[in-house]
């Protein structure tokens, strides 16, 4: 792995029928890789110091948010602005009873959805929530904390479009926006199949690198 790029994991569960003995990537040699467990299921791996990485320990540090309670995500507070520099690469992996899902996040397109995914990923919001509705040949949603589409966490994030991305394939990561009353942050869709009909409202935040085979199947 290269100095520049750094991992985040979540577990999430989905509705599938296969199952499957999740493990991470490289969990048999985590060791050697600088990996940093968390008692839950959430962890980041990466072989040196980085600033974005740091001031999102530093921050969840800082709140006062009550993890034993059984509706703390639904009151997590923002995200901290996070500054990523030139030169890092970032990727998420999901374990699900499906198979692992890995995506290289696109600051450059979306740095506030980045930032929320990377804060959400270390507070140990994904873990256990599921990949609650699959629209046939379109998309995946997961993330919601009450698992039916309705709950979010404790804030909102402002749509991040740009007319230059576009949802054109499979393995894409998005996020719907947050209207009126709908508050959709902290939940995220993955694309099965080019949905165009997305530009210009989701905001395009990642893109597969890794684990296309689990798509057909989720």
């Amino acid at each position: 792995m290269s100095a520049s790029n750094w991992f985040l994991f979540a577990l999430l569960l989905t509705g599938c029928s296969r199952e499957s003995q999740a493990q991470y990537p490289g969990s048999d040699n985590a060791q050697s890789r600088g990996t940093q467990q968390r008692s839950d299921n959430s962890r980041v791996e990466g072989n040196e110091a980085d600033a974005a990485i740091q001031a999102c320990r530093a921050y969840i540090k800082s709140l006062s948010l009550d993890r034993s309670d059984t509706g703390w995500r639904t009151k997590a507070p923002g995200p901290p602005e996070l500054s990523f520099r030139g030169g890092r690469t970032y990727y998420w992996s999901i374990a699900t009873n499906c198979g692992e899902m890995t995506f290289k996040l696109l600051p450059d397109n979306a740095p506030r959805h980045v930032a929320s995914l990377l804060y959400l990923t270390l507070l140990g919001y994904y873990d256990g929530l599921q990949i609650h509705r699959i629209e046939s040949g379109l998309l995946a949603r997961g993330g919601c904390p009450l698992g039916n589409g309705r709950g979010s966490s404790g804030f909102r994030l402002p749509a991040e479009t740009s007319p230059q991305t576009t949802h054109d394939r499979a393995g894409l990561l998005s996020a719907a926006p947050s209207a009126g009353k709908r508050n959709n942050s902290g939940q995220f869709v993955i694309t099965l199949d080019a949905v165009t009909q997305l530009d210009g409202q989701y905001s395009l935040f990642g893109a597969m690198v890794a684990g296309s085979n689990v798509l057909p199947v989720l």
